[in-house]
């Protein structure tokens, strides 16, 4: 059991470069990395059946990445191919096991205190990292278009519906998914799906070491809810408001309010 710890970390260690270089460079070695992340695949298949079947969106995961689709979709929309493929992979094939993330979850009082100081603490945390370290956000203000400010409010709430579900589907779904199946201890699950989370946002906003570091609290607040719940609805939420954030800061920044 160790053994298989050890190899499914490992995969998904092994898609995260894409997210520390450039375009050009993932695919250079895109290649490379891809028999390592063959050869743990065929050894799931062959030990372990049902860790092989939620193992496989790290392959769809990783060609995502590495191909020409972050030049064509932005993120995260070019995730909603890999994603769809292994849900209907996991229906299919898996008809006798029951998809466990996918189920809203429940509502009780830790859950919706854990919601409301999560959604308080990530967007006080989201403001004041703009202010006090003024990092550099054109890249992400360059994409807030000229168009009336209601219709572009009304596209950051879309955007924040879609890359909060898709990250959520990712982090707290099929992640979460692959680390209950091996490890015992839920600490341990959201302790790792956290971590990831954070390595994930070197580039992403907020970015850097601080925004890994910020990104890992947050993906720490996000498992606790997903622990509790016991479903995607909450997390999803969490993460929405977070993402909305983002958005708003972004347009104030583009000087369009």
């Amino acid at each position: 059991m160790v053994f298989q710890k050890i190899l499914y970390i490992t995969l998904v260690g092994l898609t995260l470069p894409p997210f520390f270089f450039t375009h050009t460079t993932n695919r250079l070695y895109g290649l490379g990395l891809l028999i390592p992340i063959a050869g743990i695949l065929f050894y799931f298949f062959k030990k372990q059946r049902p860790l092989f079947l939620s193992s496989l969106f790290w392959l769809f995961f990783f060609l995502s990445l590495v191909s020409p689709l972050p030049s064509i979709l932005a993120w995260p929309f070019f995730l909603l191919i890999p994603a769809g493929i292994q849900i209907g992979i996991q229906i299919y094939f898996g008809r006798k096991e029951k998809i466990s993330w996918l189920q809203a979850g429940r509502s009780d009082r830790k859950t919706i205190i854990l919601v409301i100081a999560s959604v308080m603490i990530s967007c006080v945390a989201l403001v004041l990292w703009t202010i006090l370290l003024n990092p550099d956000l054109s890249r992400f203000a360059a994409r807030i278009t000229d168009h009336p400010v209601p219709l572009i409010i009304f596209g950051i709430f879309g955007f924040a519906i879609i890359n909060s579900g898709m990250e959520e589907i990712i982090f707290r779904g099929i992640l979460w998914d692959g680390l209950t199946r091996i490890f015992e201890s839920k600490k341990l699950v959201i302790i790792i799906q956290a971590l990831l989370f954070g390595i994930i946002h070197y580039q992403g906003f907020p970015k850097g070491v601080t925004g890994m570091g910020m990104a890992f609290i947050f993906g720490i607040m996000t498992g606790m809810i997903r622990h509790f719940s016991k479903g995607m609805m909450y997390p999803v939420l969490s993460h929405f408001f977070a993402d909305f954030t983002i958005g708003m800061i972004l347009l104030r920044i583009s000087g369009k309010i």
